[in-house]
């Protein structure tokens, strides 16, 4: 979807909602129904997974990798400092 949506001049992310974006991935989930194959989207939560897959995708991620190890580094990191609140993490 990211890189979709670069080609269509809009913004990269998962989960567009911007018409254009819709349109093209719908149209290339029907070429690959008519063509007989299966159709794979990467998702960016588990939610928007199970709303592709419910339209007819095949195969559907359930969040990027990045945002998984994240949230794990977090978790890890605020039991280390004994804090169970969230902690910020700075990219640099």
């Amino acid at each position: 979807p990211a890189d979709l949506a670069v080609s269509l001049g809009i913004p990269p992310g998962l989960d567009k909602s911007e018409p254009e974006h819709v349109a093209v991935v719908e149209r290339i989930l029907a070429a690959c129904k008519a063509a007989g194959i299966g159709a794979g989207i990467q998702c960016g939560s588990g939610k928007s997974a199970r709303q592709f897959a419910a339209r007819g995708f095949n195969i559907v991620t359930v969040a990027k990798d990045n945002t998984v190890l994240e949230a794990a580094f977090r978790q890890n990191l605020a039991a280390a400092l004994g804090d169970d609140t969230d902690v910020h993490v700075a990219y640099s």
